[in-house]
């Protein structure tokens, strides 16, 4: 599998993650272990294959990154009915101008 596809994999795991913790109404993260224990994993795994296979780390960053970003927003409008903020998206754009800026100076 391609790196950007495990660094969506890892995306989508870390939003379920964190849907399943406010889902479940557990307190803590300790508490929730149990659940999102295997998720966990997986979510770990593909951060080391998009990492590990990437062209260079700034881009297995960004991708991920923007990727991270775009999946809580995603998450928290969809499932946990939240009002999506004008600073939210924002802030997916400037992590996305910064990336771009950076690797045009490089």
């Amino acid at each position: 599998m391609h790196w950007i596809a495990y660094s969506i994999l890892a995306n989508v795991f870390i939003a379920f993650i964190e849907y399943i913790n406010h889902a479940a109404g557990k307190p803590n993260f300790g508490s929730a272990l149990l659940i999102t224990g295997i998720p966990i994993l997986v979510c770990q795994y593909a951060l080391y294959r998009a990492f590990s296979g990437a062209n260079s780390m700034f881009m297995a960053w960004m991708v991920f990154t923007v990727g991270n970003s775009l999946c809580r927003v995603i998450s928290v409008k969809l499932f946990v009915h939240q009002p999506i903020s004008h600073y939210q998206l924002l802030g997916i754009s400037v992590i996305i101008l910064g990336g771009y800026l950076i690797k045009m100076g490089s």
